[in-house]
C-alpha cells in the first residue's frame, strides 16, 4: 500500500470512531488480526467486531482495481468460512484518479454488493468536530468548506489525547501516535496525506473532478 493507505489504516484502527460509524453504520468494539484460510491466504486490511456482535470489513484502496468486486467476494466467503457469519463490507477509496470501480457482482441467480466510498465524499467538517485525532486527520482528505483552516486546526493540535485519543493539550496528534507506534510520528505521515491532498487540488484546478 502507498504511504497514505498505511496512514489511513492506522488512523481508522486507533482513533477514528466517527469515521468508522460513517463508513459502516456502527461502532467497532475491537479489531481482529486474521489471515483467511486456503485459496490465496488472503490478508484483510481491517476486520473488526462491532458493538452489536457483527463483523465489519474495510479495504483501503488508492487506485482503481477492476477485479475489486471479485476480491471482495473472496474476502466475504473467507470470513464466512472462518467465523460462520458474513461481514458488513466497505471499500474506502483514497486515490487521486476518478473512482470507476464497481461495487459488486451480478449474474444469473447471484447478487453480491458492498459499500464503495470515495473518501472525498465524507463530511470533513463533521469529522473535524470529533474529539478523536484520527477523525480530525482523515478530515483533510474529505469534503471540507475550508481546507487551509482545517489543516491549521489539526497542526495546532492544541490538546493532548486522553484514553481513546481525545484532546486536551498541545501535541495531541504526535503524543497519541507515539504511544502506539514508537519510532514513527503521525505528523510525518500526515504530511504525506497533505501532499496527496495538494496534488488532488491541483488536478481539480486543471480540470479534474471536484469532490461532491
Amino acid at each position: 500500500m502507498q504511504a497514505y493507505d498505511v496512514a489511513l489504516k492506522l488512523l481508522l484502527q486507533g482513533a477514528a470512531t466517527l469515521t468508522m460509524r460513517e463508513l459502516s453504520g456502527t461502532a467497532v468494539a475491537r479489531w481482529l488480526d486474521v489471515e483467511l484460510p486456503k485459496v490465496q491466504n488472503l490478508r484483510l486490511d481491517l476486520l473488526g467486531e462491532t458493538v452489536d456482535g457483527g463483523l465489519v470489513h474495510v479495504e483501503l484502496h488508492s487506485s482503481d482495481h477492476p477485479a475489486m468486486p471479485l476480491r471482495m467476494a473472496e474476502y466475504c466467503l473467507g470470513v464466512f468460512r472462518l467465523f460462520g457469519r458474513s461481514p458488513r463490507q466497505v471499500v474506502l477509496y483514497a486515490g487521486e484518479p476518478l473512482l470507476r470501480m464497481d461495487s459488486g457482482l451480478q449474474g444469473p441467480g447471484m447478487l453480491f454488493q458492498y459499500r464503495l466510498i470515495d473518501i472525498r465524499t465524507l463530511d470533513g467538517d463533521r469529522l473535524l468536530e470529533s474529539e478523536e485525532v484520527g477523525d480530525n486527520s482523515i478530515a483533510i482528505l474529505a469534503r471540507l468548506r475550508d481546507h487551509e483552516r482545517a489543516v491549521h486546526r489539526i497542526r495546532r493540535a492544541d490538546c493532548r489525547p486522553a484514553d481513546g485519543g481525545k484532546r486536551n493539550r498541545p501535541g495531541a496528534v504526535d503524543d497519541w501516535w507515539n504511544r502506539r507506534h514508537g519510532k514513527c510520528r503521525l505528523m510525518s505521515i500526515f504530511g504525506n496525506l497533505r501532499s496527496w491532498d495538494l496534488c488532488f487540488n491541483k488536478s481539480v484546478r486543471r480540470g479534474g473532478r471536484k469532490a461532491n
